[in-house]
């Protein structure tokens, strides 16, 4: 790393032995950050220099000039690439030329008996063998290796091992969510040839998904509240579920543990997660539910699928739809003609089954009482005397009171 350190490129190492090849680095950066050019190393020796360019935009490595009498020649050097940046970073790639005699070849691998593209699931064991790299119609023996990568993409970290044979291996585990794919380089070096020809073989591998990951809801705790009498079908909440594996379907459903009563109230769609009310909700019934709500990866029959459950708090809030109604039917009572004003006589009581300000009532008598000898209090339903009785004027008094949650009466009851 260079040129103010923090940050390195990408290079891919070139093949070599036929033809004009290239290097790619990639910068993670945006635009002018993002674009990168490409030299020789400034220690890069003329007789290099010589026999080969490269281009600046490229990275194209191209020929200068004839190279028959060039042939057996080994050169190592290394290529530079910089971003526009500033300040400028750099990464350097080494690269190995080998001039061949014209009636030397380099060694070729069968793409019928060697596997050119390779998928492997991600719970594949550590240590199994997958396939097996050689020379074809070569008579020499070969030293197989991987070149190293510098990507998780490239097998960095090691992922994947080569034998001295060619055996291809898995050495570390492995995580389609990660990593879905890696090409693989596999470099067959001669045994006994000086200098050697080596020949070069590419795998792409591809990581396929298993079902190793549970589904993770959004929340761990979902509170609501609806209003109770609304209409059926009404939405209440949409809880969801994301899983960390490829185009993974997950599946909706209400665990009712309490008797039933859950589902006979709610309902989710398998596949949305959304909640819809299936029965009329009443809060002088039922204050609040607790819905369990499992979420279910994979599909039906599958041998791995995985679940986990959330909680829905739904609180019923409450609307005036229950009228006041008096504890008895009729109230008697009885008072002294000389009874001072003041004096109360009775007290009626009513109930209403709404809660808080739905429940505050006000009472009234509406009627039996025209000169006004009773006053009734509004706040407590006391029934008190106002003016002077007189038995021997009127001795009986029907007096028709009511009771108020400020929407709904009570039906008129008689005191």
């Amino acid at each position: 790393m260079g040129g103010g350190g923090g940050k390195s490129g990408e290079l891919t190492t070139p093949c070599v032995g036929d033809g004009r090849r290239g290097v790619h680095a990639i910068d993670k950066d945006y635009g002018r950050n993002a674009l990168v050019s490409y030299t020789f190393s400034e220690g890069t020796g003329p007789e290099v220099k010589e026999l080969f360019d490269i281009n600046r935009q490229t990275g194209e490595v191209f020929t200068k000039r004839d190279l028959t009498e060039q042939a057996a020649f080994f050169g190592q050097f290394f290529l530079k690439a910089t971003d526009h940046g500033s300040p400028e970073m750099y990464e350097f790639v080494p690269v190995e030329v080998t001039i061949l005699h014209s009636q030397q070849t380099v060694p070729s691998f069968d793409s019928t008996t060697n596997l050119q593209s390779l998928t492997i699931s991600e719970d594949t064991e550590v240590g199994t063998v997958l396939t097996r790299f050689h020379i074809n119609g070569n008579a020499t023996s070969f030293l197989y290796t991987l070149v190293p990568g510098n990507t998780a993409h490239t097998n960095n970290p090691v992922k994947f091992s080569i034998s001295r044979e060619g055996e291809l291996s898995l050495t570390s585990s492995l995580d389609h969510e990660i990593t879905s794919w890696l090409s693989l380089t596999v470099k067959a070096v001669p045994m006994w040839d000086d200098p050697p020809v080596v020949g070069f073989h590419q795998v792409a591998v591809t990581i396929s998904d298993v079902n190793d990951n549970p589904p993770v809801f959004e929340e761990q705790h979902y509170q609501v509240k609806i209003e109770e009498n609304c209409v059926i079908g009404s939405q209440v909440i949409q809880v969801q579920a994301s899983d960390a594996d490829t185009d993974e379907t997950i599946m909706y459903e209400i665990v009712d543990d309490d008797g039933g009563r859950v589902k006979e109230a709610f309902q989710i769609h398998p596949n949305t997660g959304v909640i819809t009310t299936v029965g009329q909700l009443d809060r002088e019934t039922i204050v609040s539910y607790t819905i369990r709500v499992r979420a279910t990866d994979g599909a039906v029959g599958d041998d791995i699928r995985h679940t986990t459950v959330t909680h829905v708090e739904v609180g019923i809030v409450d609307i005036n739809d229950s009228p006041p109604h008096f504890m008895r039917a009729v109230y008697n009572a009885a008072v002294r003609e000389d009874a001072e004003t003041g004096t109360i006589v009775t007290t009626v009581e009513a109930h209403d089954g709404d809660v808080d300000h739905n429940a505050n009532l006000t009472y009234y008598i509406i009627s039996g009482d025209p000169c006004g000898h009773f006053l009734m209090d509004s706040l407590t339903g006391d029934i008190a005397v106002t003016k002077f009785l007189d038995r021997e004027s009127r001795d009986r008094f029907v007096l028709n009171v009511t009771a108020s949650d400020g929407v709904l009466l009570t039906i008129p009851k008689s005191s």
